[in-house]
């Protein structure tokens, strides 16, 4: 069983990169290990892959980011549910999927390929 639920996505249509090359794809809510997180941000970096940010709050030095996931595994668990529901809801910037290594080794780097259309 996951330990991610998504509660609500807004896709962000014709979202533009961002100074970083980033693109915000859609925003979204989830319950995660018994958290409830607000204003989830799904994001394709400027190499093609995918990152879910966390919430951002309004602060006395400017904006940061009110929640950081630390376990990478989860990350990327959150990352995962927030694309799937993106796409299943008819998202186009999300057909970029892993490649798995060719001799199976587990230190070698994992490249996101694009999915034949």
């Amino acid at each position: 069983m996951s330990d991610v639920k998504i509660t609500g996505l807004n896709m962000i249509r014709d979202g533009k990169p961002i100074t970083s090359g980033a693109v915000y794809l859609a925003s979204f809510n989830c319950e995660v290990r018994g958290f409830a997180l607000f204003g989830c941000m799904l994001v394709k970096t400027p190499k093609n892959g995918f990152t879910a940010n966390a919430p951002r709050i309004d602060g006395p030095d400017g904006r940061h980011r009110a929640v950081v996931v630390i376990d990478p595994a989860l990350r990327h668990e959150v990352t995962m549910a927030a694309r799937e529901i993106y796409r299943l809801m008819g998202g186009t910037e999300a057909e970029w999927v892993k490649q798995e290594p060719d001799n199976g080794s587990a230190t070698q780097n994992i490249e996101l390929k694009r999915k034949n259309m």
